[in-house]
């Protein structure tokens, strides 16, 4: 697999804009029990690949919205492979 570095999270994006907003979120205990608690619904199962999920992926991101205050139907369970690969880090 190929690494890829186009991803603005990855990438540490630091600038005013849109990323910087969530970035501080994905570091909290609030999101890490949102996104437990999701991964626990979805019997930790990846959505592409079926091997064990472990990241909370958004499929679309909505201006002022918390990260843990996102519907079900918004959010795929990943393993971080797959993740990565949704995100372009990594290349299937």
């Amino acid at each position: 697999m190929r690494h890829m570095t186009s991803d603005p999270i990855q990438l540490g994006f630091t600038g005013r804009g849109f990323f910087q907003s969530y970035k501080w979120q994905y570091h909290s205990m609030k999101w890490r029990r949102f996104s437990l608690a999701f991964l626990h619904r979805r019997r930790f199962i990846c959505q592409d690949c079926g091997r064990r999920a472990s990241q909370t992926h958004h499929e679309r991101y909505i201006p002022g919205r918390l990260l843990w205050e996102y519907e079900d139907r918004d959010l795929t369970p990943l393993c971080d492979s797959c993740h990565k690969v949704r995100h372009g880090i990594l290349v299937a």
